[in-house]
């Protein structure tokens, strides 16, 4: 497979354009990377009726486990574990996340290119149509295929 380089120049007009089109998206290409912690927060924030308590259980955890890994006291949860809580309460690309968030090389399924693909795949499925739409929409900017 032929990959196309990037300018850092082509990378900055495709941001512009997102922002142009929408500014959270913008926000979320250009976003740092976070903590264990934050990911974990964040993942659990999307289910606003779930408690620490409920997400550990369904995790096969102890809620001791999931508030030190909230309160930063385990750095650096077992690949096991970050497993663990994202099936009961996450998604592929909140594995992905954590995963690197922790330190640990991401893996790539076997029929993916490389970490990143997999990463795309996952945070794209994760995505409801609409952003999935105004991702492509970036995506054929910055790729040249203008939608």
């Amino acid at each position: 497979m032929d990959t196309v380089p990037i300018s850092d120049e082509d990378i900055e007009h495709a941001i512009e354009e997102a922002r142009r089109r929408d500014s959270d998206l913008a926000d979320l290409l250009t976003a740092p990377t976070e903590s264990v912690p934050d990911r974990l927060r964040d993942m659990l924030a999307r289910h606003p009726g779930l408690s620490e308590r409920q997400a550990s259980t369904g995790a096969g955890l102890s809620s001791n486990t999931v508030t030190r890994i909230l309160n930063g006291d385990i750095v650096r949860p077992s690949p096991q574990t970050l497993e663990a809580l994202t099936e009961a309460c996450g998604t592929d690309a909140d594995y992905y996340a954590l995963m690197e968030a922790a330190g640990y090389k991401v893996p790539v399924a076997p029929n993916l290119e490389n970490v990143e693909e997999g990463e795309l795949l996952a945070a794209f499925r994760s995505m409801d149509e609409e952003d999935q739409a105004r991702l492509l929409d970036v995506a054929r900017v910055w790729s040249g295929r203008d939608a």
